[in-house]
């Protein structure tokens, strides 16, 4: 059982498990690497979807054109989204089957993605990211949808097509924002589904690292004031070709996922600039439609490439907030880029006309919103899915753990159960060695007690016999023959008693005689006219003693009652069997004259003990008697 215990805690029956939690452990710890999701419930847009169909094998064509062509080596389809519940998102009507095709200058096309033979399984509105070729440039981007999956929503239409979002990127570069989109089949509603709602930058998630224990707490905040005009100082020329603009978003930790967008500017104008003072100022960007009304994700806009070293952001128009009824224009952080490089990042702007913080100004390029680190849009979206995959293969190892925990436990109960059985019948096989090895030896005890009684005994009382009629022929003996005689005869007499009693202990097993009657018989035979007790009150544990150490012990107490009967003079004598202090225990006790010095120690009677694995004591006294103890070790 200690070998078991200790294969069991070295782990020897837990390898399986144990790996299961290392994988377990690994991907946790990749987990917490990889930035949390931030959700958005309140996009200004949900995306592209098609008109309805009542056969899914149709085909769908939607083909982004980009202005500049570029190297691109990504395309991200985000699945638009419904709940049934509320709080659980499904992918809803995403394609099951398709193809993505580069187009380039030259009018040809490439196919860098098929799906056609095969259905496409999806699980979850993860992003589903592709891989394209990148050896030259693509000046667009063609899905071709051949089937269509089945509408499981109220919306009418038994089989369409719906998507969030298509990003197409050339490194960090998401080259299809804000470009021209066309398509075969369109379900136009309002600003929420439209064809250029699929590059339009909105989607149901936004590039944050979610750490609302660690937020912008400073954003630019300007009340009673509804208009402002900020200038960058790049420090050096870039091509700047995008923008994005974050929105507050308000009471993050108490009513989450917040849309409010309060205080975002409606009205925006950009310009650029290589002189300080604007005299070659460009007109890059002013809007003249409606506007977005934000709810936390960015604006994100696409301008015509242009090169600058300072850049002119005027913002107004913003969304009221009826609650202060005050006039507050809100913004949490702007982004300056030159082909999906990030340029502004820690560049505080100058203000014309207002008064700012110093702080709010500085808040404004340091990278974190009130929901937490802004990510590059690419990286994002690779952990994104990452995320994902991982959050899934951990469902599926914590089973397994379970699974294979539960295979354990059986095998240890097993175990176990084999290792006790083994144990039981080793005890069998022990047991039944040693009722063969007590066989055997009755056997020969037999044997030996038939030989000493048929052989011994005989030759003994024969002796006896032999001398009886030596006596008996001589007519006139002397007073020394007859005292030699008579002690032949005594001696053999009692040599004939002894073997007697040897006999019968040898044959207690098959007679039904016990120890202690023995002892008795002995007793009794050796203290004829002697007042003695017999006094046993561990009867039971003296008869299970094994054979040797009874024949030894009786020959303890035969040796201490012959020292009594030849050289005590006594009258009384005790003889007790008991238990003391947890041992066997023999008491011989008698009235007599005691053992004088001189004759010390008892050497027989010592000898005697170690025989029989005992501790010897002798307490005497001239005059008082002796008293002799033995404890059973």
């Amino acid at each position: 059982m200690l070998l078991f215990s200790t294969f069991v805690a070295s782990g020897m029956f837990y390898n399986d498990s144990q790996a299961v939690k290392q994988q377990i452990a690994a991907v946790e710890s990749e987990l917490d690497a990889l930035p949390k999701e931030s959700l958005s419930l309140a996009p200004w847009t949900l995306g592209y979807r098609s008109g309805v169909f009542q056969n899914p094998e149709v085909e769908i064509e939607l083909m982004v054109e980009f202005e500049n062509p570029a190297k691109v080596d990504l395309a991200v389809l985000m699945p638009a989204t419904f709940t049934e519940d509320g709080r659980h998102l499904e992918p809803f009507v995403f394609p099951q089957r398709f193809m993505i095709e580069c187009l380039y200058p030259d009018g040809s096309k490439e196919i860098a993605v098929d799906h056609r033979n095969s259905d496409y399984e999806i699980e979850g509105v993860a992003p589903q990211l592709f891989n394209l070729p990148s050896e030259r440039p693509a000046s667009g981007l063609i899905l071709t949808v051949t089937k269509l999956s089945k509408n499981s929503t109220w919306v009418a239409g038994r089989h369409r097509l719906a998507l969030g979002e298509l990003f197409v990127f050339s490194g960090n570069w998401n080259v299809a924002l804000n470009q021209l989109v066309s398509a075969s089949s369109v379900a136009n509603y309002s600003h929420i589904w439209s064809v250029n709602g699929l590059v339009d930058g909105f989607s149901l998630f936004s590039p944050i690292n979610r750490s609302p224990e660690n937020p912008n707490l400073v954003p630019l905040r300007l009340r009673n004031l509804d208009y402002v005009e900020l200038i960058f100082d790049l420090g050096e020329v870039y091509e700047i070709d995008e923008y994005h603009f974050w929105p507050l978003v308000h009471d993050l930790q108490f009513n989450y996922p917040p849309s409010s967008g309060i205080g975002f500017p409606r009205g925006i104008q950009i310009e650029t600039a290589l002189r300080s003072d604007f005299s070659d100022a460009r007109l890059t960007f002013e809007n003249r439609e409606v506007f977005p009304a934000v709810g936390s994700n960015p604006l994100m806009l696409r301008t015509a490439r242009q090169k600058a070293r300072y850049v002119k952001v005027s913002l107004n128009n913003i969304v009221y907030d009826y609650r202060i009824n005050l006039p507050e224009l809100i913004v949490d952080e702007i982004e300056i880029f030159s082909r999906g490089e990030l340029v502004s990042s820690g560049i505080v702007p100058s203000v014309a006309e207002a008064s700012i913080a110093a702080e709010e100004l500085e808040a404004l390029t340091d990278g974190r919103t009130t929901e937490g680190q802004i990510l590059s849009l690419r990286q994002w979206l690779i952990d994104f899915t990452r995320r994902v995959e991982l959050e899934r293969e951990l469902v599926l190892l914590k089973r397994d753990l379970e699974v294979t925990e539960s295979v354990e436990r059986a095998r240890i109960v097993y175990i176990l159960i084999a290792a006790l059985a083994m144990i039981v019948l080793l005890v069998l096989l022990v047991w039944l060695v040693y009722l063969i090895s007590e066989r055997r030896w009755d056997r020969v005890r037999e044997r030996i007690a038939a030989d000493l009684h048929d052989d011994l005994g005989a030759n003994i009382i024969s002796v006896a016999h032999s001398v009886e009629l030596m006596q008996h022929s001589i007519e006139r003996p002397s007073d020394q023959q007859k005292r030699l005689l008579g002690n032949a005869i005594h001696t053999a007499h009692k040599t004939a008693e002894d073997t007697r009693q040897i006999v019968r202990l040898l044959e207690r097993n098959k007679s039904g005689t016990i120890w202690t009657e023995t002892l008795r018989e002995t007793v009794e035979s050796l203290l004829p006219d002697k007042q003695y007790s017999l006094q046993i009150s561990e009867k039971r544990a003296f008869n299970q003693l094994n054979a040797v150490r009874q024949w030894d012990l009786l020959l303890f107490i035969k040796e201490g009652l012959n020292n009594i009967v030849k050289h005590a003079n006594a009258e009384k004598v005790i003889i007790g069997l008991d238990r003391h202090q947890g041992k066997l225990r023999v008491l011989i006790e008698d009235d007599g004259d005691g053992i004088c010095n001189e004759c010390l120690p008892v050497r027989h009677l010592e000898s005697r003990s170690k025989l029989v694995k005992g501790e010897f004591y002798l307490e005497t006294e001239v005059g008082r008697g002796t008293r002799i103890i033995l404890e059973l070790k």
